[in-house]
């Protein structure tokens, strides 16, 4: 009923530090594509995601120890670092930008 949209929305917004959202890797899904394209947002926006229960626990305890500073992303006013694919991106489309102007 469109929660996917919704949670995508909060995390365009910077609204959620992780999601846990775990996948059944055994049986089809009739909204695959909207699956992918929640867990590609959070990819994007270098949101901490857990899609099986080993990297939950996982990203629990890191949040718990502040492994890599993790603690910090909790916190509405912190500042989330890009991905690397969305750094990667936009250098490259500045460049497409650059080009076209020449």
């Amino acid at each position: 009923m469109g929660g996917d949209q919704e949670i995508g929305s909060l995390v365009t917004n910077d609204e959620v530090a992780a999601a846990f959202f775990f996948i059944d890797p055994l049986s089809a899904h009739p909204h695959d594509a909207d699956i992918k394209a929640l867990v590609r947002i959070m990819d994007v926006h270098n949101i901490a995601c857990a899609t099986n229960p080993i990297t939950g626990s996982a990203l629990i305890a890191a949040f718990q120890s502040n492994i890599g500073n993790f603690r910090n992303c909790l916190y509405v006013d912190h500042s989330r670092d890009e991905s690397e694919v969305v750094l990667t991106y936009k250098m490259h489309q500045q460049t497409v930008i650059k080009d076209t102007k020449e």
